[in-house]
């Protein structure tokens, strides 16, 4: 008997010392540090990733930015990641740190082009701005007037500026029409696809994320009143142009800051096949995509949301749940079941996959943008100094009237993918009157009405004109939030703070 009761409590000490071991597992792998860094250094202080350092341009009274950049590497929550950022037309902020890949060789820098996903809808709303102004067409317009065929299945009565708000009708498409990458490079054969999708809302007007659809109907649209030029041609035709060479304010030859770049400012939607030497550049330039395993996906999404919270980590927004995990849900059917179709490719998971040479290729104006911070912030800068000059001039890209209008809210509506109420102006653009943050954890940057989007696993483009911010974040290893992340939050926060604080200083010396 003395020896069961040995043997018995030899078990519940096994089985103590188990769950302390288990613990000390799951907090040093999913809590202590972050996903980019390895099982080996989590636990064994093994493989430990090089020293980063920051390099580009801080403004004086700006160099804090620098250090919190730097602590998403140092916490491994980033691989590679790019800040920038003006205010007052006046850049303030060009700055980058950390890795191409996981290998850590090649230093992401300025420079460094990126896929930003969801980012590029923001500059296509800038190019409707753009058509708008030339008149080209009008947001009231019917989708039909220029595209007949896409009347079809009760979507005769959804307008551009419909589209844009994510109000088509068409947030997720039917199985069988569903392009592979090879089909996105036939744009005729896509749209026939395109316009024979029904409304997924028997015509009624929703409002329904449209994840992907959204570039694919719009770039149509473009190629019907252009004359068959794609949105990326007026992209690399009108809009380059403006932002490269010249000053935003001046319209005169602009001279280099310190640690500014030179390279020209760009925006690819995807990567063209011509001319070759063009495409071999960016995609000497482009880094990898990277992100969570599905272990970590699994982890963090089913995870209890107070258990999260309480050590510091960000709940996953619902709508991401759904998606991964709820297959046939609107959110899984929106999100990731509408295309690209992955299925017969060597790479399906993402984000992963979305590195497929083929898809690269073609554009997708949803999410296709290849770029950097420094030349996202000068776009969205273009068009914020439309409000202020905003003569077509190269100091701002639309007429004010163009821009005060586009700019008006729409009526919000609770998205039905999304899970939340959608707030957006009459072009498309994204309004944030709630700040920057997850949940109930704290907000930054309340108080300000904030005009622009985020791209899925981090990018964010954002511009106000209260204190005339304008500001972007890009990286290359994706997180599980749908605005922004704890990454790009903190260093919202300080230039936020950094700008009133200088504000106040000027006002107190009046």
């Amino acid at each position: 008997m003395q020896e069961d009761a040995v043997g018995g409590l030899t078990a519940a000490m096994a089985l103590v010392i188990a769950a302390l071991v288990t613990v000390v597992v799951v907090y040093r792998c999913f809590f202590r540090y972050g996903p980019v860094l390895s099982t080996g250094f989590k636990l064994f202080g093994i493989n430990k990733p090089p020293f980063a350092t920051v390099v580009g341009y801080t403004a004086p009274d700006f160099e804090t930015l620098r250090d919190l950049l730097k602590v998403g590497f140092e916490s491994g929550d980033d691989l590679g990641c790019q800040f920038a950022a003006y205010v007052d037309g006046i850049l303030v902020a060009d700055i980058a740190t950390g890795f191409t890949d996981r290998s850590f060789t090649v230093p992401y820098t300025q420079d460094t082009l990126q896929l930003v996903f969801s980012t590029s809808k923001v500059i296509t709303c800038f190019v409707f701005m753009h058509l708008v102004n030339t008149n080209r067409l009008a947001l009231s317009d019917l989708m039909s007037k220029y595209w007949p065929e896409f009347a079809a299945g009760n979507k005769a009565n959804v307008t551009i500026g419909d589209f844009l708000a994510h109000r088509g009708g068409v947030a997720y498409l039917d199985k069988e029409r569903v392009p592979t990458p090879e089909d996105l490079l036939d744009l005729d054969s896509l749209a026939s696809k395109l316009a024979e999708q029904p409304h997924n809302f028997d015509g009624k007007t929703v409002s329904a994320y449209h994840a992907v659809t959204r570039g694919w109907y719009l770039n149509e649209i473009v190629r019907r009143v252009t004359s068959g030029k794609t949105v990326r041609d007026i992209m690399y035709e009108e809009i380059l142009p403006l932002i490269n060479e010249r000053d935003l304010e001046s319209g005169e030859d602009k001279e280099k800051l310190p640690g500014e770049s030179s390279e020209a400012f760009q925006f690819h939607y995807g990567i063209p096949l011509a001319p070759a030497h063009v495409a071999k550049k960016i995609h000497a330039t482009k880094a990898q995509l990277d992100g969570y395993s599905f272990v970590q996906k699994a982890f963090y999404g089913l995870s209890p949301r107070r258990l999260l919270l309480a050590l510091k980590q960000y709940p996953v927004p619902p709508s991401l749940i759904k998606a991964y995990f709820s297959k046939g849900s609107i959110q899984n059917l929106a999100l990731m079941a509408s295309g690209p179709d992955f299925s017969k490719r060597p790479v399906r998971d993402n984000p992963w996959c979305y590195n497929d040479p083929v898809l690269l290729a073609s554009s997708s104006p949803s999410f296709s943008g290849i770029t950097n911070a420094r030349s996202l912030v000068r776009l969205a800068e273009l068009v914020r100094n439309s409000g202020k000059n905003g003569n077509g001039s190269p100091q701002g890209l639309v007429s004010r009237a163009v821009f005060e209008e586009s700019l008006k809210p729409i009526v919000p509506m609770e998205d039905k993918v999304l899970l939340k109420m959608f707030e957006l102006t009459q072009c498309g653009l994204g309004m944030q009157k709630i700040g920057f943050g997850a949940f109930d954890t704290g907000r930054v940057g309340e108080g300000l009405v904030w005009y622009g989007g985020a791209g899925t696993g981090g990018s964010v483009l954002y511009f106000e004109l209260e204190y005339n911010i304008t500001f972007c974040f890009t990286m290359n290893f994706l997180h599980l939030q749908s605005t922004g992340d704890k990454r790009s939050w903190r260093l919202i926060e300080e230039l936020v703070r950094i700008v009133k604080l200088k504000k106040m200083e000027e006002n107190s010396r009046k």
